[in-house]
């Protein structure tokens, strides 16, 4: 897939309505220029005396990139993309241990995001690949959380209550998980269908 595809994939987050922008990566500034994706990166370089050398890669949306010479010796060739909105990216976007993953910690977070890799190869062109797409939310004391991986549109739900001050054993014993083999992402283009998805999954389930 090309730059054009992956940073289309959704155009806005469901939870505020804000358009999704890249993520920095940590000593890694993103920048979107209609449908191409530079990562520069700023560093020091003593040994020339000069300082806040720019380094970057451009991934363009014919599947081809540039570069600085020596960024891919110095940074690397792959690289994962954090998809998400100003106010989805103002939380921390904590790597999952697997996709769907819910934990005691995040069952208060509202946060939507997407995540795909490129990976620049010597002959100068790149592969990108969209990877999974998280969705946790919460209202009127539930919470309803949704991963997807992209790539078999498998999906793994959690629902549960998440009332202030409501032990940890009953949020565990409340928690309903529901395994979707085939979901189509893509047809979700709103909150409230996201919400009457996830209650329909527990009705079912």
């Amino acid at each position: 897939m090309n730059t054009k595809e992956l940073l289309n994939h959704k155009k806005k987050c469901l939870i505020h309505n804000l358009p999704f922008q890249a993520a920095d990566i940590s000593g890694l500034s993103l920048k979107r220029t209609d449908n191409t994706l530079s990562i520069v990166i700023k560093y020091v370089d003593t040994s020339h005396r000069k300082t806040d050398l720019l380094h970057y890669i451009n991934f363009l949306p014919n599947g081809k990139y540039s570069c600085t010479k020596n960024f891919l010796e110095y940074v690397g060739n792959s690289f994962q993309i954090y998809m998400a909105c100003e106010q989805c990216r103002s939380v921390p976007i904590y790597k999952v241990n697997s996709i769907g993953e819910t934990t005691f910690n995040n069952i208060m977070t509202k946060q939507h995001y997407y995540t795909f890799n490129l990976v620049a190869e010597p002959n100068g062109e790149y592969t990108g690949q969209l990877v999974s797409e998280e969705i946790k939310y919460n209202e009127k004391d539930t919470f309803y959380h949704m991963g997807v991986d992209l790539q078999t549109k498998a999906a793994l739900c959690h629902v549960g209550c998440c009332a202030i001050a409501t032990p940890f054993k009953d949020i565990v014993a409340s928690t309903i998980k529901i395994n979707a083999p085939q979901l189509n992402i893509e047809k979700i283009e709103s909150l409230d269908q996201y919400i009457q998805k996830l209650k329909t999954y527990v009705l079912f389930s």
